[in-house]
């Protein structure tokens, strides 16, 4: 075919569209149009065509540049094998001739569709205009396709520029299945409508980012992103400014980025992993991942690190006002000031993180901090270690919790829980869980565990600053403890807390302070066991009856008496197993690297035994705020059989409600039933403690003896 023949052809294509309208509004079936075969050039191809024809390349190399689509085409240009890799690579679109490749409907008003079907896209190696492809108002998808930047470094701007355009409707565009590699430049991708779906990009090793300010939607499924350096900015970056639509990233994987990877307005991430990525940004408010309201569930982030050193800034995943997070792995991360900074930019808002595990992470000043009112649910952290940067050891942690006012001085914090979570073998900053606030509604901490973690002030909770210690009142108190166990933590101050504290329905035991071994600050202690270190639990004598110059007000509780400054009788053991530190203290020992002394740590079963005095001993204004224990059994359980001398409707002291004798004959509650149960009965029996009621008849009498015999030959289940 000649050139001369094209308008020929275009006007017999037209005069047939028109009859077939007459006759009965059919469609004229579609054309192939090849590439040299029919057209000299892709350009003639498309000049040539009309709406739902497909242009199909041979296998060679493009070059002439300067492509132009427009006047409301629909069409498609592929490759002769779009699903084969080697043809793929082998049909080559580029701009050869230093112009711009494709121009997409940048005059027309008309609208215009396109895909691009398994065809290589590759940047010339010198390029001086500002972009290879520039798309206005059109909808264009590029499917199997490689997108090549070569190893030129561009002028400005990058391969793709979208916009809209003369009819001022937003531009679509969707990758699906393509690969970008080499230096492709900054992609923008503005006023546009983006869907990345099974899109890999690899070995860009200088100058990549992707973004710019995306007026429009992102969806981004099944990709992804591996060795890539930002070119400025980052990576991917969309709707910095004003957008108010969401963005979804999901089912996606960042490996080998140094580089700020994500910056957003609004974000949902789901099922995100991201390995050997840091941040190299130095200044604050921003991160690899950085969001101005995000929601996220499923987020692993490995093996990732910092570039900051020891300066401030330097955020892994930053938050700039709201956030809700869960099923999230952060695990063997080094050198951020933080993993995860919330609530920055002080507008309104709250942060909810569910279902989270922060392990074997190396942080300068918190793993997680929020500057809102929020709710911490069922989060692990284990073995991490908080340095503490100059300058702001007073306020680093594990999990960090600070108010902020507009002009940055410390503010209300209110409604503040923390709860099920669990902090274990943690080492350094201030303490594990930490909290700068005014006075106002104390923090709650609810069913949380605190094992063997080691502070520089507290071993479990710190409130306020030790500076501010004095004016910490126990009718204003700072935090509150519901169904916590705290056992075998060191404080460089305080074993368990800093500031003033209420515990309910809390064990606490065996932990090491320098000052003092539960806490500093007033604290008031309501239906809980205290165990000091060296010391049998001790019973109040004169219970509710508190010295008016005590620093701990204990109601309905078991405390060591040179703590409650009141007589004290020694009670029988009233755990299952108690907690021991294995003879060389709690924690590792950081002087002998080439021995863990925390491998013999044993933090017992605080669960109530058989017999213990903290079984219905408790008071019945518990069940106001919660119904279950530390496990999830119910409060207010009796053991079946056994009256309570008119105590019914009383909680058991501590963490744990005892939820019966499952094994009559083990009165020692050693798990075995052996001779040493017959001794223990005597005991019992000559106490007229409960255990020798074998028959269960709620008296003690010799009856009982022939019942615990027969109760021995019967064994246990």
């Amino acid at each position: 075919m000649q050139a001369g023949d094209v308008d020929v052809m275009k006007s017999f294509r037209c005069c047939a569209f028109a009859l077939c309208a007459l006759l009965g509004g059919a469609h004229a079936e579609a054309d192939t149009l090849n590439v040299p075969g029919d057209f000299p050039t892709i350009q003639a191809a498309i000049d040539a065509a009309q709406n739902g024809d497909e242009i199909v390349l041979a296998a060679g190399t493009y070059g002439s540049g300067g492509i132009v689509i427009d006047d409301g085409l629909t069409v498609t240009i592929r490759s002769s094998a779009p699903g084969d890799p080697e043809v793929v690579a082998a049909t080559v679109l580029t701009d050869a001739d230093d112009a711009d490749l494709l121009v997409i409907n940048e005059t027309s008003s008309d609208p215009v569709d396109v895909t691009f079907d398994g065809l290589t896209i590759k940047r010339a190696p010198v390029q001086t205009s500002d972009r290879l492809i520039t798309i206005e108002s059109a909808s264009v998808r590029f499917l199997r396709c490689t997108i090549d930047g070569g190893s030129a470094t561009l002028p400005a701007g990058g391969m793709f520029w979208t916009d809209r355009g003369a009819n001022w409707s937003r531009t679509a565009c969707e990758f699906d299945r393509c690969e970008f590699i080499g230096d492709v430049g900054e992609m923008i991708f503005s006023e546009t409508d983006l869907v990345w779906t099974d899109v890999k990009v690899r070995d860009s090793n200088a100058q990549a980012t992707f973004g710019g300010s995306l007026y429009g939607s992102l969806d981004i499924h099944g990709c992804t992103f591996r060795n890539v350096v930002p070119q400025r900015g980052a990576f991917l970056e969309v709707g910095n400014r004003g957008s108010d639509a969401d963005w979804v990233l999901a089912d996606s994987v960042f490996e080998d980025i140094p580089g700020t990877g994500v910056r957003a307005d609004r974000l949902l991430l789901r099922d995100v992993a991201i390995e050997r990525c840091g941040s190299a940004v130095v200044g604050n408010f921003d991160g690899f991942v950085d969001i101005a309201v995000a929601e996220i569930d499923g987020l692993t982030v490995r093996d990732c690190h910092s570039f900051a050193g020891t300066d401030s800034g330097a955020f892994f995943l930053n938050i700039r006002e709201e956030l809700t997070a869960r099923n999230l792995l952060f695990e063997g991360n080094t050198g951020s000031e933080m993993l995860i900074h919330a609530g920055t930019d002080r507008q309104p808002g709250g942060f909810l993180v569910e279902d989270a595990v922060f392990r074997d992470n190396v942080v300068n000043d918190n793993v997680l901090e929020a500057h809102r009112s929020g709710v911490y649910r069922r989060c692990a952290f284990e073995r991490n270690t908080v340095i503490g940067l100059e300058g702001y050891r007073s306020k680093s942690a594990v999990l960090a919790a600070w108010g902020l006012s507009s002009n940055g001085s410390i503010s209300r914090l209110d409604s503040i829980l923390v709860e099920d979570c669990r902090f274990v073998h943690n080492r350094g900053g201030r303490a594990p869980f930490a909290i700068t606030k005014s006075h106002g509604d104390p923090i709650v901490v609810r069913g949380c565990v605190f094992e063997g973690n080691t502070g520089v002030f507290a071993g479990a909770v710190s409130v306020g600053s030790e500076d501010a210690l004095a004016s910490h009142e126990l009718d204003d108190p700072w935090v509150r403890l519901e169904n916590c166990t705290i056992v075998g933590n060191t404080g460089g101050l305080a074993g368990a807390h800093l500031g003033s504290a209420i515990y309910v329905n809390s064990t606490v035991a065996d932990n090491v302070g320098v000052q003092a071994e539960l806490g500093l600050a007033p604290a008031r202690i309501t239906d809980s066991v205290v165990v000091t270190r060296g010391l049998l639990p001790t019973v109040v004598a004169a219970v509710g009856q508190d010295p008016a110059d005590s620093e701990i007000v204990s109601s309905y509780s078991l405390v060591p008496a040179d703590a409650q400054g009141t007589s004290t009788s020694t009670l029988v053991p009233m755990f299952v197993r108690a907690p021991s530190d294995g003879g060389d203290g709690w924690g590792d020992d950081l002087s002998t690297p080439d021995f863990d002394e925390s491998l013999n740590d044993d933090f017992g079963d605080l669960r109530l035994r058989p017999g213990s005095p903290a079984i219905d001993s408790g008071s019945r204004g518990i069940m106001r705020f919660f119904e279950r224990d530390a496990d999830g059994n119910p409060r207010l359980r009796d053991d079946p059989g056994v009256p309570d001398a008119g105590r019914n409707g009383l909680v058991d002291l501590g963490a744990y409600e005892f939820q019966g004798v499952t094994c009559l004959a083990d009165v020692n509650g050693d798990g075995l039933v052996s001779p040493a149960d017959f001794t223990a009965w005597v005991s019992s029996y000559n106490a007229g403690g409960s255990l020798a009621d074998q028959n269960r008849d709620g008296r003690v009498s010799p009856q009982d003896f022939t019942a615990w015999v027969v109760n021995y030959n019967a064994g246990c289940p």
